[in-house]
């Protein structure tokens, strides 16, 4: 009985605020507070992250893979179940942590190289050192 009282009292409530707060928000404002690209710069956007020098090779791949995933899966030869989601999520979650660390991994690589390098000569400075020393 109380949870009928307090699910009535609740869309009672939810009723009256409602109208209210959308009469307060003005349409143009509410469009003016969204932070969202143009279309033609989202599409744009797009088009430059795939890989290739060239307009139509880099449309054509977007093209034709919509093309076989699409034909694929209307045809029945692929059927889109669980395991593709966790697989998408996988390879979303693997994508970001790759980009994330990719500066930080590039800095102590080359880090470490510019230390190798710079030991190299160091067996070639202790042998001269020593021949260096018996020849007195």
């Amino acid at each position: 009985m109380a949870s009928r009282i307090a699910t009535t009292a609740l869309r009672a409530s939810a009723s009256l605020t409602r109208p209210q707060a959308a009469a307060t928000i003005p349409r143009i404002a509410m469009r003016a507070m969204s932070s969202k690209p143009a279309p033609a710069e989202r599409a744009n956007e797009i088009i430059e992250s795939v890989p290739s020098n060239n307009l139509v090779t880099k449309t054509g791949a977007i093209v034709l893979g919509t093309g076989l995933t699409t034909a694929a899966i209307s045809q029945e030869l692929y059927v889109v179940n669980e395991e593709t989601v966790v697989l998408a999520g996988f390879l979303l979650l693997a994508t970001t942590i790759a980009r994330s660390i990719k500066g930080p991994y590039a800095e102590w690589a080359n880090g470490q190289i510019a230390v190798r390098t710079s030991f190299r000569p160091h067996p070639s400075n202790t042998k001269s050192h020593l021949e260096n020393s018996r020849d007195p």
